[in-house]
């Protein structure tokens, strides 16, 4: 972030400085005084809101140390204060926008900016990936910061060494659009998601509010959007008023979309055709849903404007990270699981959220939908039911609870469901409690206003006063962190075992799946079943099986690791069908192979035979967080190697090799070989605290508890225990 001081606030805004540190430099703005922040460098800017001036909050955070304001000339004139310093304006918002739009001028690098009615934040962090991230001197605005407050804040953010800077902007009525096209113009390139209905109270008529969304583009260098639908037209609107118009960068879908990029999505893939001979680019695509596949053609066509090379594209797709949005799942009681997304009531938003209630319900369960009213500019409340009809029918739900307007008749469009309506959320919450859950997929849908949230909160499981919480966003930033550390061709191996370490293995594999991930390992045979039994399709390594359960490995494609002789023979009358992975102990002496001498010699003619199936050769390292302990790993590293030698020429061909646990492919990654094994670190946890931080590692897990009751207590009271 480049700093600035008051000084500078008043100068691109008008206003004057009052106070004793005019040339301090801030470090940061803030505006909500509940939030925790640093105070040393921070202004805090005391917006006026239509309750209350943030003026109110300026004795208490005083009293906390902050030293910098900004205030209006209204709350400057109703007293200040003093001690304080403070930038007295004409209007906070404004100058706040003022100052981002002096930062954007002095900015010489690229600006990417992104609008649209959906997926503006997943596009955003998508090509950020796709780019290099932060190692590549790419800046991109934090969360969904899209909002007149947001996106200049996000601006200001921009570090004086980034060469690319990717934000997004977000209007919900119409006139706020200029505002922001006034700080971060110009745009080099522009990227118009999508045009759907959300915001629709905002604006007179669906043309209104696409005109308004790409009016943020007037000036840009490249635009790049979907030429189908209403987003093309809005965009073609967009160069029917401006001669000369951006440079256009148009895809579709649809094979008779003249002069586009023709994206297709086949099993796996995504496929750009840019029409003539030349051939189609290809790029894995693991999302099954529309939504995804679109944010990911946005996201890769963005990027390849960008001149980042296909194979370079092709090797960071694995480590695309899972934004927390706003649709998700989580375990509701009984058993049951929940698709929250109570943000949104439009079209668009409900066949997404009813594509991503497909792939996460529960198998052999009651499907059971709970539904607010459509609400988009154009849609009359007596279509509203059939409409909704319409999306729900084809994905067969058992039961579906409506609320509010325009939902009444809902169940006569849909023969042979089980169909109540509520007009109020208290009276629906009543119903809820009473639904039969086991085993059920709930979705849970509606406006931000209708409040269905609390239907959510009233599904989700209540077993004790206190939860452990699991960020999946945090365990694929985590994954991405160490694969920037190997080589691409280098595989991974995750260890899900005890639970994921709490996290819970069966979610844990899915998302793991998506991310690339090659191999899961476990400790016991019944866990590997439990992932195979709840679809997880990961090659998975069992570090503890015994020659009886033999079938069951068989049965669950199961690979055990072989630590002894013994093991290997109570396992012989399997070995022709079984993949193998041989532990050899170069040093820890706990479990595996000698790496030299007699045991060896006897394990390399057991191989000769050419009764058994070796997948891989692997050790233990003892000490990797440890520096001082480095020569010992070396030699640890080059045992294996020897070790793995012999064996090839016993088998006539080469298993797979791996060593390095998650401390050694942070440390040490040249040794790494043909695949690392992460456990705990990639879940933030058990390696020294100067390690994650060095990794820029988080932690996965957090306790969260109730609070119960606080009290102020006079000092010198007693408070017992």
């Amino acid at each position: 972030m480049v700093d600035y001081a008051l000084a500078d606030l008043v100068a691109a805004a008008g206003g004057r400085v009052v106070g004793p540190s005019e040339g301090v430099p801030v470090r940061r703005w803030a505006y909500d005084s509940r939030l925790p922040f640093p105070v040393d460098g921070t202004c805090f800017l005391a917006l006026d809101g239509p309750q209350r001036s943030g003026a109110t909050y300026i004795p208490d955070l005083t009293r906390r140390g902050v030293e910098l304001f900004c205030v209006s000339e209204g709350a400057a004139a109703a007293g200040l204060p003093a001690g304080p310093t403070y930038a007295v304006v004409p209007d906070v918002l404004r100058a706040i926008q003022s100052l981002a739009a002096r930062r954007r001028a002095e900015f010489d690098g690229r600006l990417v900016a992104i609008t649209g009615s959906n997926g503006k934040t997943i596009v955003k962090e998508w090509l950020f990936a796709l780019l290099g991230g932060a190692a590549a001197g790419v800046y991109r605005s934090p969360g969904s910061a899209n909002s007149q407050l947001g996106l200049p804040l996000s601006v200001l953010s921009i570090p004086a060494s980034a060469s690319v800077a990717i934000v997004e902007a977000g209007v919900s009525r119409a006139g706020e659009m200029a505002r922001l096209h006034a700080v971060v113009a110009p745009v080099d390139l522009g990227i118009f998601t999508n045009l759907g209905a959300a915001h629709a109270g905002g604006f007179p008529d669906r043309e209104t509010k696409g005109a308004e969304k790409v009016s943020l583009f007037a000036d840009a260098r490249r635009l790049l959007y979907r030429a189908e639908g209403d987003g093309g037209v809005a965009v073609a609107g967009l160069f029917a008023e401006q001669s000369p118009g951006p440079m256009a960068i148009a895809w579709a879908a649809d094979e008779q979309a003249r002069g586009a990029i023709r994206v297709s999505w086949l099993e796996g893939e995504l496929q750009l055709h840019r029409g003539g001979d030349e051939a189609a680019l290809v790029f894995p695509c693991p999302f099954s849903d529309a939504a995804s596949r679109e944010n990911l053609a946005h996201a890769i066509l963005g990027a390849l404007t960008l001149c980042v090379g296909a194979d370079e594209l092709r090797d960071r797709l694995p480590a695309l990270p899972h934004p927390n949005l706003r649709l998700g799942a989580f375990r509701g009681r009984d058993g049951c699981q929940v698709i929250d997304d109570t943000y949104s009531a439009d079209r668009e938003g409900l066949a997404a959220a009813l594509d991503f209630f497909a792939q996460q319900r529960l198998r052999g369960g009651r499907s059971i939908a709970v539904v607010g009213p459509l609400r988009e500019t154009g849609l009359a409340p007596a279509d509203a039911a059939g409409v909704a009809a319409d999306l729900l029918r084809p994905v067969g739900f058992d039961t579906v609870l409506s609320v509010g307007a325009g939902l009444a008749e809902l169940g006569g469009y849909l023969p042979g469901v089980e169909h109540r309506h509520f007009a109020g959320v208290a009276d629906l919450l009543a119903a809820v409690t009473e639904l039969d859950l086991r085993g059920a997929t709930v979705l849970v849908k509606g406006p931000r206003d209708l409040q269905l949230e609390r239907v959510s909160e009233r599904l989700r499981a209540r077993a004790h006063d206190t939860r452990l919480e699991i960020d999946l966003g945090r365990l694929t930033d985590n994954l991405a962190a160490f694969r920037r550390r190997l080589r691409p061709a280098t595989r991974i191996c995750v260890m899900v075992k005890a639970e994921a370490y709490g996290s819970g293995s069966r979610a844990l594999a899915r998302v793991l799946a998506d991310r690339g991930v090659d191999y899961l390992a476990v400790a016991y045979v019944d866990e590997g079943v439990a992932l195979r039994r709840a679809g997880a399709d990961l090659p998975i390594i069992v570090a503890n099986a015994s020659g009886h359960q033999a079938d069951l490995l068989r049965e669950h494609r199961l690979e055990p690791e072989i630590t002894s002789l013994q093991q290997l023979h109570a396992l012989d009358g399997a070995g022709d069908q079984l993949p193998l992975h041989l532990k050899i102990d170069t040093g820890m002496h706990r479990l595996g192979f000698a790496h030299a001498g007699p045991e060896l010699e006897t394990l390399l003619a057991e191989l000769a035979t050419g009764r058994y199936r070796v997948v891989s050769v692997f050790s233990h390292l003892s000490a990797s967080d440890d520096a001082s302990a480095d020569d010992f790993t070396r030699d640890q590293h080059a045992r294996l190697v020897s070790a793995a030698d012999r064996i090839d020429e016993a088998l006539a061909y080469r298993p797979l090799r791996h060593l390095l646990n998650s401390a050694g492919a942070w440390r040490l990654p040249g040794l790494q070989l043909d695949m690392v094994r992460l456990g705990l670190g990639l879940y933030g946890a058990g390696l020294p605290a100067s390690m994650r931080r060095e990794a820029d590692l988080s932690p996965v897990h957090r306790w969260v508890a109730t609070l119960v009751r606080t009290r102020e207590v006079a000092a010198g009271e007693v408070v017992g225990s």
